[in-house]
């Protein structure tokens, strides 16, 4: 019983001296990072749920059209390609997947207003699967964190 009323009181200590608005910052961070961790059904197989939707597929159409585009603007483009396997490149091309799956996420409802079957299409192709190649490429990576330094990622 000490225990409960230890952590009550400790509990509301933080929320007396933090605020609320710490408290909110603190969920709003652990419902993001619950969202974008990779689940297991993702790992499976390196990533072979995304395969069988097709990922590889628009990963290399991608590459060949919209990619050349992208990449020849000036800029930092390396953040897209894992350039360093060592645990902090790893991580960051980690946290670049979570950056582009957000703004991808943020995109989906603008794609909505286009009407009919072009604006579903449209969506399809613009959103969600840039989301699966996110997704895909972020369980690959946390397999390899799993394998090569025992799930040790900040995410």
């Amino acid at each position: 019983m000490k225990i409960k009323q230890y952590l009550e009181n400790r509990v509301l200590n933080e929320v007396v001296e933090n605020g609320l608005k710490a408290d909110a910052r603190n969920f709003g961070k652990r419902c993001l990072d619950a969202y974008f961790k990779p689940r297991d059904f993702e790992k499976w197989g390196d990533g072979r749920v995304y395969e069988w939707l097709g990922v590889r597929y628009f990963q290399r159409a991608y590459n060949l059209t919209i990619g050349k585009f992208i990449y020849s603007f000036p800029g930092d483009n390396e953040k897209k390609w894992i350039r360093n396997k060592s645990p902090s490149g790893l991580r960051e091309f980690y946290l670049t997947t979570k950056v582009i799956e957000g703004i991808h996420l943020f995109a989906i409802p603008v794609f909505l207003l286009v009407p009919g079957p072009i604006g579903y299409l449209l969506n399809l192709f613009a959103n969600i699967y840039p989301i699966i190649s996110q997704r895909y490429n972020r369980a690959r990576v946390q397999n390899l964190f799993d394998k090569k330094y025992g799930g040790k990622n900040d995410r």
